[in-house]
């Protein structure tokens, strides 16, 4: 009989977790600032990209640094949807794809 609750449990409460939707934010991009590094070595020469984004939500302001190769391009001044994933930040692009951001500064609003 326990085995049978249990089972029962396990199969109600998984799939109502697994499938449930990120809560979005909505913040406004203050600012972005994308660089390319030119590393010299001696073997081979390569390039570092980074790209910095400067967030205004209803709180905080937030220096986000992209972690992944896909760079996003934002414009200044309109507003985008976040949500967050564990530590990070989570931007979609206007082709849905998504952009990991790391949280470089935070800084309340006063």
């Amino acid at each position: 009989m326990r085995k049978l609750v249990l089972l029962t449990f396990l199969f109600c409460t998984i799939p109502a977790f697994s499938g449930s939707k990120p809560v979005m934010e909505t913040g406004k991009v203050i600012s972005q600032d994308i660089e390319i590094h030119n590393l010299p070595s001696i073997f081979a020469s390569g390039v570092e990209m980074s790209n910095r984004v400067l967030i205004k939500t209803d709180k905080y302001y937030y220096e986000l640094t992209e972690d992944d190769g896909g760079w996003v391009t934002l414009t200044a001044n309109t507003s985008i949807n976040f949500y967050r994933a564990k530590k990070q930040f989570v931007i979609l692009d206007k082709q849905g794809n998504k952009h990991t951001f790391s949280v470089t500064r935070v800084e309340l609003i006063n």
